[in-house]
Order: C-alpha cells, then sequence, then structure tokens
C-alpha cells in the first residue's frame, strides 16, 4: 500500500512530532536512544538504531524531549528499514487515562499549529 493510500485509510489524526525520543523497556531496563516521527493517541512512529521484537508486549516508558515520560504498553504493528536505522509503527495496547490526558495535553502544546490548520482551517 502505498503512502497516501495509507494517509486516506487513516481516521485518527496524527500530529508531526518530530523529536527526539528514549525508550525504556521497563522489564529489562534497556534504553534506546531515538526519534518519533508522528504520534496520535493509539500510537507513533518510531525511529532507531535497531530492530525492536514484534513477538510481545512491549512496556515502555517514553520520554520526549528529555522531561515528557509516558507509560505505555505498546506492540510493533509493522516495521522497515531506512538508511541502516529502523522505523516501526507501535500501537499503544494499554494507555491508563491520566497517561493519555498527559499525552494529549503534550500533543497540544507542541502541535498547536497543527491543530489550528486541521480543525480551523
Amino acid at each position: 500500500m502505498n503512502e497516501q493510500a495509507m494517509q486516506e485509510r487513516r481516521e485518527i489524526p496524527r500530529w508531526r512530532i518530530g523529536r527526539a525520543a528514549r525508550v525504556t523497556f521497563k522489564n529489562s531496563g534497556a534504553v534506546h536512544e531515538g526519534f518519533v516521527g508522528d504520534m496520535h493517541l493509539k500510537g507513533m512512529s518510531l525511529l532507531l538504531s535497531q530492530p525492536l521484537s514484534t513477538e510481545s508486549a512491549l512496556l515502555i516508558v517514553l520520554t520526549l524531549a528529555g522531561r515528557h515520560d509516558f507509560d505505555v504498553e505498546a506492540e510493533v504493528r509493522w516495521m522497515k528499514e531506512e538508511d541502516g536505522r529502523y522505523v516501526h509503527g507501535l500501537f499503544f495496547k494499554k494507555i491508563l487515562d491520566p497517561e493519555r490526558e498527559r499525552l494529549f495535553a503534550y500533543i497540544s502544546q507542541h502541535c498547536a499549529d497543527q491543530i489550528q490548520a486541521r480543525w480551523w482551517a
């Protein structure tokens, strides 16, 4: 499926985040530095230097801009390699309401121009 067809199929608005991120795995304590491309309230795209396992749910703490932490349970829905790096499509399997509200507040604060362009253009 090409990118345009995928965009048209998506029902939930995606917000360009374009920020460095740290993913900490709660089970192992392993930390991966990466980059969040876009995000919505059900998932995000995450660029890392190594592939993530698609075998099971990931219990992670996502840290954006070095100071915004979000606890989520996610699963890798897709992955593709680009120039030696790995782009992952993560689906949030479980995110508690307070975390979801904080995530929405983060998106509202850091993507206000995108929100305005989308809904009030």
